[in-house]
């Protein structure tokens, strides 16, 4: 798996709940992928500050959005 997927690879701990899961008659673990996946942070509210603080400084860089915002880089990436 981690040549595979690298770091975003699930864990041993992870697989083997999984193995156990399925012992026990579980078909699917779509359910537990949308209760663990983390709320978005590309909103319309984060997506209209981005582009606010791009408008007041064209030259503002991740590390300013990110501290002002509170947001990581990868999510401004996403909105840009």
């Amino acid at each position: 798996l981690n040549s595979t997927f690298g770091d975003e690879a699930p864990s041993k701990t992870t697989i083997y709940r999984w193995y156990t899961e399925f012992n026990r008659g579980r078909s699917s673990l779509s359910e537990e992928f949308r209760e663990d996946r983390p709320k978005s942070v590309v909103v319309p509210e984060n997506i209209d500050a981005v582009r606010e603080l791009i408008l007041q400084d064209r030259h503002v860089t991740y590390r300013e959005i990110e501290a002002s915002l509170g947001i990581s880089g990868t999510s401004i990436h996403s909105i840009l």
